[in-house]
């Protein structure tokens, strides 16, 4: 950002200190804000008197106005008038897009610009790849668990919503969970969790599908070329985790079903929602 007197468009952050006045413009003790910092970009409701204002305004303007105010639970408790004194302006200003900029935003990692466009391009397909190969799993696994109808033990699908709550409790440091709320929400989920587990356990089985060290460094090679890692530290740490191992057999079986099916793409048509 660079700090500037006056406004020529939106893209800017304005610092002001708000005073609380009565009636008679006399400044309330106790009842003042500064440094209050206003996104001119923002398109929130309760700042778009404050922000019509400011877009009109320079560094050492001063202007009184009544704003929307909330209480400790966020909620409106009516409008009061404020003295809005304007102390900073700082606009945004968009780098110039050179050699040295491609070396700071990738920490080093990109020596020119020419080469974060193409790691940013190698990125984009990267997600869309991963985007289409998860969309065709979870369609797969809905076609399978169709047509091969069958019933779970309630001991395991509580046993997977008891997992799933104690996952929410480390992810909230332990905060409390109401676990009825929790069980109720995701039983569905759960119950179909579970009957995948055993659908897919069953066909592992049932076709002999093996997880073998070619798998197993194919993905060291892709993933330390993907996330610039070690390669020898990743296939280490596969080969020593079973939540990988039993990931990467999982994708062995989907490749399976995969050259045995006939798969139809789609391609989608981009739609314009808003043409005249």
């Amino acid at each position: 950002s660079q700090e500037t007197d006056s406004l020529e468009d939106d893209k800017a952050v304005v610092t002001v200190d708000l005073q609380v006045i009565d009636e008679q413009g006399v400044q309330l003790i106790g009842q003042r804000r500064e440094n209050y910092k206003v996104d001119l970009r923002s398109k929130a409701p309760e700042l778009s008197e404050i922000r019509e204002r400011l877009l009109k305004s320079k560094v050492g303007d001063q202007f009184n106005l009544e704003l929307e105010t909330f209480d400790k639970a966020g909620q409106t408790s009516g409008k009061k008038p404020f003295k809005v004194s304007v102390k900073k302006i700082e606009k945004f200003v968009m780098p110039e897009l050179s050699d040295e900029f491609a070396k700071k935003v990738s920490g080093g990692k990109m020596e020119n610009l020419d080469g974060l466009k193409k790691d940013i391009e190698r990125e984009l397909e990267h997600y869309y790849e991963e985007k289409a190969e998860e969309e065709l799993r979870d369609k797969i696994a809905e076609e399978l668990l169709k047509k091969n109808e069958f019933g779970v033990p309630e001991s395991m699908v509580e046993d997977y919503l008891n997992d799933l709550i104690e996952e929410l409790k480390k992810q909230s440091n332990n905060q409390e969970v109401d676990e009825s709320f929790v069980k109720e929400r995701y039983r569905e989920a759960g119950t179909r969790a579970v009957k995948w587990n055993l659908l897919a356990a069953s066909i592992i089985q049932k076709e002999n599908l093996k997880l073998d060290d070619a798998v197993l460094e194919r993905t060291a090679d892709d993933e330390a070329t993907k996330y610039r890692l070690d390669r020898s530290k990743l296939l280490d740490f596969y080969k020593n985790s079973n939540d990988v191992k039993n990931k990467l057999l999982f994708n062995e079986m989907f490749n399976f079903i995969v050259d045995k099916s006939e798969i139809k793409v789609i391609e989608k048509t981009p739609t314009h929602e808003h043409e005249d």
